[in-house]
């Protein structure tokens, strides 16, 4: 699996869930980024602006996408220089 960035509020239904899957996915070596969020709720990432929890939200899911970015590319490269095509 790729890696894996889990928001959930505490206060959907599914919440008790999916710090369970976050421990298998790690557990099967995915790495995993967990966001409980105290006050936010399903569609929290819709209030940005709104609420500080979402904006916090947003915030770790594009720190998130950048060290993915990052580790693709340096990835590729490796990927490159070992075929001989840098």
């Amino acid at each position: 699996m790729p890696p894996l960035c889990i928001h959930v509020g505490q206060r959907e239904v599914l919440c008790d869930q999916v710090p369970a899957f976050a421990d298998k996915a790690k557990a099967s070596g995915v790495p995993v980024e967990l966001l409980v969020g105290e006050d936010m709720v399903h569609v929290g990432h819709a209030l940005a602006g709104l609420q500080p929890e979402s904006d916090a939200a947003i915030a770790q899911v594009g720190a998130f996408l950048r060290a993915r970015r990052r580790a693709d590319a340096k990835f590729r490269t490796t990927l490159r220089n070992r075929r001989g095509l840098v």
